[in-house]
């Protein structure tokens, strides 16, 4: 059970990920499944009661590629979501479907009479660009980049290479030029936080990788509803805030205070199925992150007397709480 304040929350993946690589092999590393997941991890109107969602412990997740099929809202979103894919599944093909389904959502924003077949969109892309030599060179231009050369996507490249070659493909298949408020929208670049030299490597398909210069582990962040169903290896159960702190709020069953079936209202009865549907899928590792000012002294007893093990979080890694 990973414990942390305002000053720490940013470090409590780091932490686990630092843990997951104390105790599994590195063969268990790579084939492995470990993630890490929160009942909430969209962030709201309000940012208060840290940490609300998921990006107040990655400031770069996203949480529109959480889906097992993402429903990107920009442009941008769509290769991203492609990256996530093809690190998941380790096919670089799901890079350059997405990259065709994103321009051909574009192309139907521009002309709603724009007719796309259901699969195989990079394929039927590269046949409705054969006849135009410049668009058809475009496409390629950006394919060969970012699936095979795996050139890192920078607002430069997207601002002066991507958005002129996607106006160029779009009038290829429409006869139209991509304008208007909604179409300048999901062409939009998003200026990501900038990561400090030394921090986990980063791509954008929310897999947390650790350490940045040689990752030896890979953690997949997300919501608590994108994993149901799944077996993982390790899972981080993430605190989150809505009406109030999830976790904190099922204490006494963490301590064993509570047992079976009582009288709960109905958001703790919500709460305790979401986070069961959490807590088992693991099957060598469960590990939680809770504040430490949501737990007494007499709860840190009972907590160690179930088993738990307890690790305040720090800045580079954490200690044991004897």
């Amino acid at each position: 059970m990973f414990l942390f304040d305002d000053t720490t929350v940013d470090h409590v993946i780091e932490s686990y990920a630092r843990y997951l690589c104390e105790i599994f092999t590195a063969t268990e590393l790579k084939d492995g499944v470990f993630t890490a997941v929160a009942a909430v991890h969209k962030p709201g109107e309000k940012d208060d009661n840290v940490p609300r969602h998921v990006g107040k412990y990655w400031p770069v997740y996203d949480p529109a590629l959480t889906a097992t099929e993402p429903k990107p809202e920009t442009l941008q979103q769509y290769f991203f979501a492609g990256a996530k894919l093809a690190a998941e599944r380790g096919e670089t093909h799901f890079v350059t479907e997405k990259i065709a389904e994103g321009i051909f959502r574009l192309a139907q924003m521009t002309d709603p009479l724009t007719s796309v077949a259901g699969k195989r969109k990079h394929r039927q892309m590269a046949a409705l660009l054969a006849d135009n030599q410049k668009a058809h060179a475009l496409y390629f231009q950006i394919i060969t980049g970012i699936a095979v050369d795996r050139q890192t996507l920078t607002q430069g490249f997207w601002d002066g290479t991507c958005r002129p070659a996607f106006t160029e493909i779009v009038k290829c298949l429409t006869g139209k030029v991509p304008t208007g408020t909604a179409t300048d929208a999901f062409l939009a670049w998003n200026n990501w936080p900038e990561v400090a030299a030394g921090a986990p490597a980063i791509e954008r398909n929310n897999i947390y990788r650790y350490p940045a210069a040689a990752p030896e582990v890979s953690i997949r962040v997300g919501s608590i509803h994108s994993v149901k169903g799944e077996t993982h290896t390790a899972t981080l159960v993430l605190e989150s805030f809505y009406k109030k702190h999830h976790l904190a709020s099922l204490k006494s069953w963490l301590t064993g205070a509570k047992t079976g079936q009582g009288s709960e209202g109905a958001e703790n009865r919500k709460r305790l199925k979401q986070h069961y549907v959490a807590m088992t899928r693991p099957t060598h590792l469960l590990c939680l992150a809770l504040r430490e000012d949501a737990i007494t002294a007499a709860e840190l007893t009972l907590l160690k007397a179930k088993g738990w093990r307890l690790a305040r979080v720090q800045a580079g890694g954490y200690e044991w709480i004897s």
